[in-house]
């Protein structure tokens, strides 16, 4: 970074110069450790943005993971009885936890079997933990 310092000085002769101009960008893109840095801090921004958003739905949906944890792999309308709630209602919900990779949904002969992603489970169960650390 100091030789990138030094060539933006020389180049313009000062320390003052606009930092946004155009031949500043262009030692950036052209630079193989910027490109890089930036690669991974763009990584690291899904990463955490994806985490974030499985964070909530495991606070909002609590119960119903703590349910199918009990009695996974299990059909639909097994998760809504045991949850004493709407098939509809339960439906929607277990989408939410698939769109976020919580809940990995596999066809079996001609059921449909919803289970917890097994890669999650730390994450999942340090997550309710933590909130039931809270009461």
């Amino acid at each position: 970074m100091d030789i990138q310092k030094s060539r933006w000085e020389s180049a313009c002769g000062n320390d003052t110069a606009d930092p946004n101009s155009q031949f500043e960008r262009d030692l950036i893109e052209n630079n193989p450790e910027a490109i890089a840095r930036g690669a991974l801090l763009r990584a690291f921004a899904s990463i955490d943005s994806k985490n974030k958003k499985r964070n909530k739905r495991v606070q909002k949906l609590k119960y119903l993971i703590v349910e199918l944890q009990s009695i996974q792999p299990a059909e639909l309308t097994e998760i809504a009885a045991s949850l004493g709630q709407s098939l509809n209602t339960t439906r929607e919900q277990i989408q939410k936890l698939v769109k976020v990779d919580l809940v990995v949904r596999v066809a079996f002969e001609e059921n449909t079997l919803y289970c917890i992603n097994g890669h999650l489970n730390k994450f999942i169960n340090d997550i309710i933990n933590d909130v039931y650390d809270d009461f």
